[in-house]
Order: structure tokens, then sequence, then C-alpha cells
């Protein structure tokens, strides 16, 4: 197995508020409704639930960045770098795209 550190996994989740409801597009394109307090509810990108999911099944630790809830300057830092979700940044490398992710990920564990 390859020595790996600092690894973050940069994704994408979506969410819909309508004042005191809230509409939330399920993992399947279903939409769940709820009215009176709003949830939070976080659903992830396909892709992007798929590159967690992988690297949930390695014993790889890394820190998951939330780029629709994160701070304005880690997005700007991330527009800047040219991060698109979901990116993997590996021992300073940048792996964009869940295909690319999954190699790379296979090259880890041989």
């Amino acid at each position: 197995m390859m020595f790996v550190e600092n690894v973050t996994l940069y994704v994408k989740s979506k969410k819909i508020s309508m004042g005191g409801s809230s509409i939330v597009v399920g993992p399947h394109g279903d939409f769940y409704g709820s009215s009176g307090t709003t949830q939070t509810i976080v659903d992830y990108l396909p892709e992007d639930q798929e590159a967690i999911n992988l690297l949930k099944q390695t014993e790889v630790t890394y820190e998951l960045v939330d780029l629709t809830i994160c701070s304005f300057t880690t997005r700007l830092k991330a527009r800047i770098n040219g991060i698109k979700t979901p990116t993997l940044v590996l021992n300073g490398r940048k792996i964009i795209g869940i295909q690319n992710i999954k190699q790379a990920l296979k090259d880890i564990e041989t």
C-alpha cells in the first residue's frame, strides 16, 4: 500500500429551501418536502457521493470539503486552484473526476 497523507476530497451538496418549508432532492431525483421548521439535509451530487463511498471503503483518512457550505475563502481558493467536483487531492496531486479517483485509489491499494 502506498503512503498517503494530506488527502482532501472536494464535493458539492444540494438543498432547496423555501420559507418555513423545505424541499430536498433525494439521491434518485425524488423530492421530499416538509413544512414548519426547515431541516438541514445534505444530499451530495451522484458523482460526489460515489467518491465519498469509495474513500469510506479504503483505510485512507481524508478531509471532506463541501464547497456548497464551506466558507467563501475556501470556495475562492478552490476556484483559483481549478477544483471541480469531485476532486481528490492526494499527496499534493489533484485528481479530478470519479474515473480518475477510482484509478488513483486502486493504485494506492496495490
